[in-house]
């Protein structure tokens, strides 16, 4: 499996040549790829807007769904059915990593 691809906001600003007239903003937002399959790709983020119970995100063509860490359902999204499926299963068979990933990035550790 390919190493997880991370930036914070400084290597974002930085590697995109922002420059100076940028360094006042700070982005709030991290993400980690944590795998793929097929075209699907599987994210762990930094800030999330209304769902904190522990999930990954997984993206399709600008299309994507939150899939809970605890229940395996999805919290929010748009995937075709059968895209949903298949994320959800991968998300079942690499749940130790997901979980990993996620406490990492949210600084606590949940009592799985």
């Amino acid at each position: 499996m390919e190493e997880p691809i991370e930036r914070n906001s400084s290597e974002f600003i930085r590697d995109f040549g922002m420059g100076m007239q940028y360094a006042f903003f700070e982005l709030s937002e991290q993400r980690a790829q944590i795998g793929r399959r097929g075209s699907i790709i599987f994210e762990v983020r930094t800030k999330e807007q209304g769902h904190n119970d522990p999930h990954i995100h997984a993206e399709y063509q600008g299309m994507n769904i939150s899939i809970s860490l605890i229940s395996f359902k999805v919290l929010a999204g748009n995937l075709p059915p059968k895209l949903q499926k298949s994320a959800i299963e991968w998300t079942k068979q690499h749940f130790e990593q997901c979980k990993s990933k996620w406490n990492e990035y949210h600084r606590y550790e949940v009592l799985w």
